[in-house]
This record gives C-alpha cells, structure tokens and sequence, in this order.
C-alpha cells in the first residue's frame, strides 16, 4: 500500500504541471496513511521525482529517506486540525496566485463549485514559506473548508483522498477564474442567503 501512496503521489505531481495548475517543483502533495505522512521532496521538480524520492514523516516531522517539502508544518497542522482528510494539494496556478495577490475572501458567488469548498474561499494572512506562522494561518482558515487561497503564495486543497483533494485544486483554479472575469465584467455579487446556506448544506452531505 505505502508503494502505491508513492506512485500515486508522483502522477498527481506530473497531473499537476500538466494542468497548468504549478510548474518547476513549486507546491507540494502529501497523503496521510496511518500515522504517517508522504509528501513530495524538496527542490525536485516534478517531472524528476520517483517513487522513491517521496518522503515519509512523522507528525513531529521527523523525515525518512530524504528532504521533505519546505511546507510539510503546514501539511502536519491542517491534519491535526481535521482527521476527515487523508490528502492535500497545495500548488501554484495563475489565476489562485492572482487572487491570493490581491482580495482577501471570494465570496460564494456562483450556484455551483462553493458546494466542494465549504464556504467562501477565503486568503490565509500571510506566513513566511515553511514557517509555523504560515502553518498555523493556514490550517485555522481550514478547520471547517476543503480549500484556501495563501496570501501572495497560491492555494491549498484537501481531501478525503488525493483523488478528491486534485478535482478541488482544479475547482478553486477555475472559481479564481471565474471570479477574475467578473469582476472584469462589472462587480461579483454574493449569492443570497439561501443560496449560501444550500452550498454549505451540500458541502456537508459530502463529508
């Protein structure tokens, strides 16, 4: 099993960069098994990672068999804080990073995709990269969402395995988009209260 957390951490790293959702080695993935943790190395690019090169923590991070990810505090505090999800996508795509920039919430705007996040997707104040602070305002935005954007740095997602927490990557991506677009187009208006409380209610049928 632990072999083929490995193998399926690598594909999702290469689906990644073919989605155009990070590039480089930029982001980081990790899977929960036990009470154990694999997650990408630090400084390979993605095309260059084996099996092999994926590391396995501990929640203390203490590292077996190479240099785990710069983020892995931020991988160990959203665990703790949520013991529903066994995997997490944090990546680095144009249009989350845009938004991460420059608003500090997107609101629930549209009848579909909040249903997957949980609420508005909101931007974590920031943090240095890797440090606890980051850590720490990361996971406090996450104890009740699958997703949120990082204050000039990207976007995370979580799952209840690395198949769900890779669609919701490419879900906030395209809210972000989304969202670009209208406020291009004039000012994005929040749905009413219903219409909130519908998505929340979906997202919590799911969990």
């Amino acid at each position: 099993m632990e072999e083929e957390i490995r193998k399926r951490i690598v594909e999702a790293g290469n689906k990644l960069v073919e989605k155009g959702l990070t590039y480089g080695s930029s982001g980081n993935i990790s899977v929960r098994y036990g009470d154990k943790i694999f997650i990408t190395p630090s400084g390979i690019p993605y095309h260059k990672i084996s099996p092999d090169d994926i590391v396995e923590i501990d929640f203390e991070g203490n590292e077996r068999g190479g240099r785990a990810s710069i983020e892995a505090p931020m991988h160990i505090a959203i665990y703790r804080g949520r013991k529903n999800i066994n995997a997490i996508v944090h990546f680095h795509s144009p249009y989350s990073m845009a938004c991460a920039a420059s608003v500090d919430e997107i609101p629930v705007f549209l009848d579909e995709l909040f249903s997957h996040v949980g609420g508005s997707l909101i931007v974590a104040k920031y943090g240095v990269p890797g440090s606890k602070k980051l850590a720490e305002n990361v996971s406090s935005v996450m104890k009740e969402r699958n997703a949120a954007l990082l204050r000039g740095h990207g976007a995370v997602c979580c799952g209840k395995n690395l198949e769900e927490a890779m669609e919701l990557a490419e879900i906030v991506e395209r809210i972000c988009r989304v969202y670009i677009l209208a406020s291009i187009a004039g000012e994005p208006k929040k749905l009413p209260e219903e219409g909130i409380k519908y998505q929340i209610k979906a997202f919590k049928e799911k969990q």
